[in-house]
C-alpha cells in the first residue's frame, strides 16, 4: 500500500479488482479500464458526492460500495473474496458504452 502512485493506468489494467474511494477522476479511470472494483466513498467528501458518483456502478453489478463507517480489514476482506472468488463477477465486467468504458456513439450530424 502506497498513498499515491505515478503509474496508474498500468496498474489498472494489470490489477483484477480495484479497491478505490470513488471521485470523479477514479471512477472514469475504472470505467475505461472495465475492472471490478470496491468503492469507498470519501465520507467527508462535500455534499456525499463520492456516494452517488458510485451509485450506477454499484447498480449495474461493477462495483461493491464499502462506507467507510463499516470499513475494517474483516469487511473489505469479505468483500475482496466474494468478488475474486465468483468468476462471475470478478471477469465479467456489465455490458454497455457507459460502463464498458466505451464511448457513446453519436449520430452524425445532418446539415
Amino acid at each position: 500500500m502506497k498513498p499515491f502512485f505515478d503509474d496508474v493506468p498500468e496498474r489498472l489494467e494489470a490489477c483484477q479488482l480495484v479497491v478505490s474511494r470513488s471521485g470523479a477522476s477514479s471512477i472514469a479511470d475504472i470505467t475505461a479500464i472495465g475492472r471490478p472494483s470496491i468503492l469507498i466513498p470519501f465520507a467527508a467528501a462535500t455534499g456525499d458526492h463520492q456516494t452517488a458518483n458510485s451509485r450506477a456502478l454499484a447498480e449495474a453489478g461493477a462495483a461493491v460500495v464499502l462506507p467507510e463507517s463499516v470499513l475494517d480489514a474483516e469487511s473489505l476482506n469479505r468483500d475482496i473474496r466474494s468478488i475474486l472468488s465468483d468468476e462471475g463477477r470478478a471477469t465479467k465486467w456489465p455490458p454497455g458504452p457507459f460502463l464498458s468504458g466505451a464511448p457513446m456513439r453519436r449520430p452524425a450530424l445532418q446539415i
